[in-house]
């Protein structure tokens, strides 16, 4: 048996200009505050993190835009890696061994619930985006799977998480052309 406790990787930022033929240059900036993954062991991973990916953008021209993201933090938990190694493995097969199908079948042997998901949890703290007059927002969103003694999905409780996007035209021409296309 093999695993690790936590890998990952945090603190990343990139930034760069976008130059311009004419004019002062645009620019782009992201960070990530955490990419990380814990409590791996043969079949399972206890967490998947992607956490504090945000930025902004400024790209002047003849459709400026410009605006801000931020993913917030996204927590995967319970991951049931087999199922998605045997996945992997099931596409991987043709290439290996050219003429011979691949075992669809295969895909599903593991599969006890048609409610299998092959994690235990999502927990995501919402998006939310604004470009030049056209807004995204996520609530956060959250998910737990419940199982039975014999580990076989039961139930799923997602409350209701809302997307909301919006266009406003005096934001910038994103918003303009958003509001078009809503207003159709």
């Amino acid at each position: 048996q093999w695993g690790f406790r936590k890998a990952g990787l945090g603190g990343l930022t990139f930034s760069a200009a976008i130059p311009q033929d004419e004019g002062d240059p645009g620019s782009v900036n992201l960070a990530l505050a955490e990419l990380s993954v814990s409590s791996l062991d043969n079949t399972r991973l206890g967490l998947f993190r992607f956490d504090g990916f945000k930025g902004d953008l400024n790209v002047p021209g003849d459709v400026p835009v410009a605006g801000t993201f931020d993913f917030g933090r996204l927590d995967l938990t319970g991951i049931r890696t087999k199922l998605f190694s045997d996945a992997f493995m099931v596409g991987l097969q043709p290439l290996l061994n050219p003429g011979e199908p691949a075992d669809i079948a295969a895909l599903y042997k593991d599969y006890t619930s048609p409610l299998e998901s092959g994690i235990d949890g999502v927990d995501w703290s919402g998006l939310k985006a604004d470009f030049s007059g056209l807004k995204f927002d996520v609530s956060p969103a959250r998910a737990v799977i419940k199982r039975n003694a014999d580990d076989v999905v039961t139930a799923i409780d997602a409350p209701r998480t809302t997307f909301k996007f919006t266009a406003d035209s005096s934001g910038g021409t994103l918003g303009a052309m958003g509001l078009m296309v809503l207003a159709m």
